[in-house]
Parts: structure tokens; sequence; C-alpha cells
């Protein structure tokens, strides 16, 4: 599943051609359309807001990296089809993947949250080993890419359970908007880290995120403006993972433990993940090992 590298040449301009359209999901990355192509095929659209077009340098950058990854095949990533110009509105960008039936893990904690529904503890644990064994995947076989837009606004829960990640080629692109972190967080719900991501996303990002993610699982809630990074700490001593018969108890040692670590609480980071690698994981979250230790690896290069 090696991602790669693809001539300039093959980053050509395509026109897509009005189709019936739907909108389904809206975030800060933009518009999400469900479309039908002339070969009858759905697809989902994703109509890019007016900055990305200002700059010459986030064109190029998304179409490299689409370019990349449409050759993936890994049943836990939207395959990306390619790069389009919108007639409507005027030839704005807009990123062309497969349809994916299913609802956004953000709008389903906001349901949840409103209408009181806790998430378990198996469910939270399951959606975060499909997220940690795909990135883990992702690293091994690519190890100059990272994802770093992991969050529920990105993750399409389907109707069999299983968790896809979408608009994964955009990292670069969005790096090219020079965002400061508190931007990043609040327009697009990207977490990074000053200390490791400063110039760009990398491996710790997606871990990072990651834990975002289980995080806002146990809290069963989406996380707002306020709570990165201030408030992460607090959040965490509070979470509480809820047991299949609707029993609430405190995070056991070890969950929390990768928690911790996961989240970049730690003051001695980079050697807590080393080590923290080559320690039995806890049985709810045993691929942390694989990402946690090629995150380390990636930085320690």
């Amino acid at each position: 599943m090696a991602l790669a590298t693809v001539p300039r040449r093959m980053l050509a301009t395509r026109i897509m051609p009005e189709t019936a359209e739907s909108s389904v999901f809206h975030d800060g990355l933009g518009e999400r359309r469900v479309a039908v192509e002339p070969s009858g095929e759905l697809v989902q659209v994703l109509c890019l807001p007016d900055a990305a077009m200002a700059l010459p340098e986030f064109e190029f950058a998304l179409r490299e990296r689409v370019a990349r990854w449409s050759s993936l095949r890994h049943g836990s990533y939207v395959r990306v089809c390619r790069v389009d110009r919108l007639r409507v509105p005027a030839m704005r960008f807009a990123l062309v993947s497969e349809y994916v039936q299913g609802p956004r893990l953000s709008d389903l904690l906001r349901v949840a949250y409103q209408r009181e529904v806790v998430v378990d503890v198996a469910a939270a644990v399951s959606l975060t080993r499909q997220l940690l064994a795909a990135t883990a995947v992702l690293h091994e076989h690519a190890p100059d890419v990272a994802n770093g837009l992991i969050a529920p606004e990105r993750l399409i829960v389907t109707p069999q359970g299983r968790v896809a990640i979408a608009e994964q080629a955009l990292c670069t692109a969005i790096e090219q908007l020079r965002d400061r972190p508190e931007q990043l967080w609040r327009r697009f719900r990207i977490a990074t880290n000053p200390a490791t991501d400063t110039r760009r996303f990398t491996h710790r990002t997606d871990v990072l995120n990651i834990g975002l993610v289980t995080l806002s699982l146990l809290l069963g809630r989406p996380l707002a403006d306020e709570d990165f990074p201030q408030r992460i700490p607090q959040l965490l001593d509070t979470a509480r993972e809820r047991s299949p018969l609707g029993h609430d108890r405190p995070l056991s040692l070890r969950f929390r433990d990768w928690l911790t670590r996961a989240l970049q609480l730690d003051a001695e980071l980079g050697q807590a993940r080393v080590q923290f690698a080559h320690r039995r994981a806890p049985a709810a979250v045993s691929p942390a090992t694989s990402v946690v230790g090629t995150a380390a690896r990636a930085e320690a290069s």
C-alpha cells in the first residue's frame, strides 16, 4: 500500500460536470455533497473554502497528495478519486472521493450528548482500535506521510460499525495555510503540539488526534473550542468508562496511562513514548504500541 510519488504531468485540472447533488455535512473544511457521476456511481464532493483558492501552493500540494493517495487501497480509508473544479460555486476546488454510507462521528456524538446517551467503553475501544490499526499501517508503509486531520468530523461510521477515515489527502495542503495552532483547532479541529509539530503535521500529530477522539468518546460529546489545549488534563481527570451493563467506573490505570501519552500530557513525552512502545499495552488499545513506536522513531530520525 505504499504511496507512490506521481509525476507532475498527471496532476491535471478537470471541471466537474453539473450533477444532481445533496448536501450531507459541513465543517471548517467546507461542504460535502453526494453527487452522481456520469457512470451512475455515487461520489462525495468536498467543496473547499475560498481561502484555499488564493494560494497556488495549496492547489499543487493538494493535487500531489491526492495523486499519491489515489493508489491507496485499504478498507479503513475512504478512497480519494481526484481534484476537480466546480462550475457552481464558480470554479472552486473540490475533493472528490468515493461515497461511503454513514454519519460522521461528530454528528453521532452531538446527538448522543443532546439525548444524554453515554457511549459504553466497548464501543469507544472498538473505534479507537480501528483508528490505531489503520494509522499504524499508514505510518509503517509510508514513513514520510501523516494523516494530520484525524477528528470526529473526518470519521464516517458505516452501518456495519466500521470506521472510514475521510479527507486524509488534505494534510499537506492545509499546511500551506500557515495557520497558528489555535486557528487549526477552531477552524478544522486539527490539534497540534507546538513542541513537536512546529512546521508540519507529523506522526505525533496523528497520535495526539487519535487520543482526542478517544477522550471525546469517553466524555460522550464533541470537544469544544475552549477544550483544547487548556482543559484537556481536567477532562481526562473526569473521564469515566461506561460498561456495557451501564455502570460507570474510573479509567483503568493502563488505559489512562496510554491516553495520557497519546494526549502528550507527559512532561518527558519523547522518552515516555519510546518506553511505552516496549511495554505490554492495555488489551483495550493494544495496537497503540505500533502507532506510538512508529511516531517516536519518525520524530527521532
